[in-house]
């Protein structure tokens, strides 16, 4: 089907040993983190540059920014030099619970864990301040001023106050994963068929724009740029998504039964995808 080409992959020699959980793109590369404990990052045709053991452990999330990869491990987060892989001397608090999600506003680090807390750093390291959500959360995005949090079942829109604490704004119909881009959109799993995807507003008042089809099984991860939406599933499928008329663009299927661990985009049409079992591949979206 077209829209959506598989343009390449890693070398056999060169993929983790692990499940890619993290992946980001940062300019012109391309950063993995795996269940092997692995750093690894790529040019844009995912040639191998360099790499890293970062940690003992499996890595969850990755974050590229500004010339600085932060990796995430449990209760751990390390930052090293994208162009070297040296680590820097970045002294992050540990977390008090294993984290799940770990992402970046541009101004900070922020780290949601099992607990329904939120950890947020400076980009250099330095603890800011520790927020509690009123849910357990699965994944979380910051934007303008307001945490939205995803558990297994139902998004929270959630104001901070300077108590740590925090004021429910809005409840939604939604689970794991969360993809936030553009001007307007906000992306996230059915609530009612883990399948299946649902887009809302990312602005206030938050309206539900659509829902759309997504895979034969659960939906594992998303990324979002413009107006299309990339998923990916344990069907072994990236499926892209036009997310304001509902429409499938296109689909890929990876052979050998694999699951689409991870997604991440440059926002200009490229789209590379962490595999199960250790691999990276680019795709083209038209």
């Amino acid at each position: 089907m077209g829209g959506l080409e598989l343009l390449g992959r890693i070398e056999e020699n060169d993929k983790h040993s692990g499940d890619v959980e993290g992946l980001d793109v940062h300019e012109d590369k391309v950063v993995s983190g795996a269940d092997d404990g692995k750093i690894k990052v790529w040019d844009s045709n995912l040639k191998l540059l360099k790499e890293t053991q970062a940690f003992d452990n499996a890595i969850q999330r990755v974050v590229a920014h500004n010339g600085i990869v932060y990796a995430l491990s449990g209760r751990f987060i390390k930052a090293f030099d994208l162009e070297t892989l040296e680590p820097k001397d970045y002294e992050f608090l540990p977390l008090e619970k294993d984290a799940n999600a770990m992402r970046t506003d541009g101004e900070c680090i922020y780290v949601g864990d099992e607990y329904c807390k939120i950890t947020n750093y400076g980009l250099d390291g330095t603890y800011y301040n520790r927020v509690e959500l009123v849910e357990q959360l699965f994944d979380v995005i910051k934007a303008d001023g307001l945490y939205f949090s995803v558990r297994d079942r139902g998004i929270t829109v959630q104001e901070p106050r300077k108590n740590g604490q925090v004021t429910v704004i809005k409840t939604m119909r939604g689970r794991s994963p969360l993809s936030m881009w553009g001007n307007g959109y906000l992306a996230c799993c059915s609530q009612e068929n883990a399948n299946d995807i649902v887009v809302y507003e990312k602005n206030k008042p938050f309206n539900h724009l659509k829902d759309i089809k997504g895979h034969d099984k659960i939906l594992l991860s998303m990324v979002g740029w413009g107006t299309h939406l990339a998923t990916g599933s344990y069907d072994s499928k990236v499926k892209l998504h036009d997310v304001d008329s509902g429409s499938l663009l296109g689909e890929v299927e990876v052979p050998g039964g694999v699951f689409i661990m991870s997604l991440a985009t440059n926002g200009n049409g490229l789209l590379y995808a962490g595999i199960s079992g250790g691999a990276v591949m680019k795709l083209k979206a038209d």
